[in-house]
């Protein structure tokens, strides 16, 4: 990604820790990004990185993290998956690809999905949403408030 669309997804990462921290029930956010990166710097410039509540940053690739936590399940969530995410199932981590791509890249997540080996889902937003002919690509912090939504609804029942 370019110098901007790395500055546009931390954004996006502190929009999905603000949002997250007013739920009742907040999501565990775990952001893998390189120590080394251009993402963590972007990050490290957020002052009150470090006090963050139910954020974790996991230096390993994600590659890394799928084989070593070998005993998690992971679905990776991309707008391209044949599978509807209508649930949190339990014991499974949700991945939201972090990519600032403004729909240059088709099915980018959704192969890497597959490369690393992992289920995709996509959220229901054709079925609960006439979404007409706009793209159903949504930015991570609208993934996660609608992710945050789900989870305030499934845990309140």
């Amino acid at each position: 990604m370019h110098t901007r669309e790395n500055i546009s997804l931390a954004q996006q990462l502190m929009f999905c820790y603000g949002a997250n921290k007013k739920c009742e029930w907040p999501l565990r956010l775990v952001t893998a990004c390189p120590q080394d990166g251009d993402m963590h710097q972007h990050l490290k410039k957020n002052s009150g990185l470090a006090n963050w509540t139910c954020f974790t940053m996991d230096h390993r690739p994600l590659s890394t993290i799928c084989e070593e936590e070998h005993q998690q399940q992971f679905v990776y969530l991309t707008a391209d998956s044949e599978d509807t995410m209508w649930s949190f199932e339990p014991n499974v981590v949700y991945i939201i690809g972090g990519l600032v791509d403004k729909n240059r890249h088709k099915n980018i997540t959704k192969a890497k999905a597959a490369e690393l080996g992992l289920r995709t889902a996509r959220l229901p937003l054709g079925e609960v949403v006439d979404m007409g002919e706009h793209s159903k690509v949504l930015t991570v912090n609208h993934v996660l408030e609608i992710m945050a939504n789900l989870w305030q609804r499934q845990r309140s029942k």
